[in-house]
């Protein structure tokens, strides 16, 4: 890895959620894959309110959508370079050079010379994605 790639280990960033209404069982761990962009739809969802999401974020506490298309990812940036975690790969991706894919469970082998077309298809959604929030972020407000 060089040394400018984002680490994925400095992003393992717990959410502690004070449930004084006793909507969540006392001391449940729920390890499912999520980033800041899921904060807004969880707590929306414990407060169990109706709201326009224009964010790529799921609730992270409704098991209604586990396993069944709703895909769980975290996007991440750090320099000229975008992490992206999906489906237990991690992919990082160099702007202008070629990316590097690894997988959750194993070993830090680069697996993007093995894997071209995961690599390729995950690239092109980390990228897509980056490029819609960044454009997301400079399109006024409307009211």
């Amino acid at each position: 890895n060089p040394v400018h790639d984002p680490d994925l280990s400095q992003y393992e960033i717990p959410i502690l959620i004070y449930d004084t209404d006793h909507q969540l069982k006392p001391g449940e761990r729920i390890n499912r894959l999520g980033s800041q962009v899921d904060i807004l739809a969880t707590v929306m969802g414990l407060l169990q309110l109706n709201y326009d999401d224009q964010s790529f974020g799921s609730d992270l506490l409704d098991t209604a959508t586990v396993g069944v298309g709703v895909t769980n990812f975290a996007l991440m940036s750090e320099g000229y370079t975008v992490g992206y975690v999906e489906n237990g790969y991690y992919l990082i991706s160099r702007l202008g050079g070629k990316p590097s894919l690894y997988s959750l469970a194993a070993d830090s082998l680069d697996l993007a010379d093995s894997l071209r077309s995961l690599a390729a298809g995950l690239d092109r959604k980390a990228l897509s994605f980056f490029q819609t929030a960044y454009s997301n972020l400079k399109r006024p407000l409307s009211k």
